[in-house]
């Protein structure tokens, strides 16, 4: 309802940019947002970046305010993080992906987001290049092992893993999309 998802932007305090690059959804991230599944084969969003970031100082709560374009024009809208997906090619990083060092995070790109049926909880299929010509796509990947990668625009691809844990001479199966 309009009532339930109202925000009172006099209840907002904006995050320092230190602080508002610590979040979730960060700065600069393209995110979808107002997901619907249809018939289960089926996602419609509206899609935006976040160009800010708010404590609610009401309930605790971030809200973003989300850019967006419609007919030529930018227009912005605030909206709460439970709200908030990240969009098809948003740069990403993933904690767990490597079997020896679940600790260390593999860059990737967002595929699409999926919610679960009933609980609503978000879930994504995320792709990563490897050696060659090889594409791994991971599905089902929880959100909270997802974090917002901002794009090196002026770097060539990095490597972020070497799954050939036994061979340490071997190159690493895994590289970055790049820019």
């Amino acid at each position: 309802t309009p009532t339930a998802n109202a925000i009172d932007e006099e209840d907002l305090q904006k995050l320092s940019d230190k602080n508002a690059h610590k979040v979730k959804y960060p700065p600069g991230c393209p995110v979808w947002h107002d997901l619907e599944n249809s018939f289960s084969k089926r996602l419609d969003a509206r899609s935006g970046t976040v160009e800010s970031v708010y404590m609610n100082v009401e309930t605790g709560a971030r809200v973003y305010n989300v850019t967006k374009e419609e007919g030529g024009q930018l227009s912005h809208q605030f909206l709460r993080q439970d709200r908030l997906a990240y969009a098809m090619n948003c740069p990403v990083s993933v904690k767990g992906m490597v079997e020896f060092d679940p600790g260390k995070e593999l860059e990737g790109t967002i595929i699409c987001p999926r919610t679960g049926r009933g609980d609503r909880k978000l879930s994504y299929s995320v792709r990563f290049l490897m050696d060659g010509n090889r594409v791994r796509v991971e599905l089902g990947v929880d959100t909270d092992r997802i974090s917002f990668r901002k794009k090196e625009e002026e770097s060539a691809p990095k490597e972020v893993a070497n799954l050939n844990k036994t061979d340490p001479n071997k190159p690493p199966l895994v590289k970055s999309i790049g820019a």
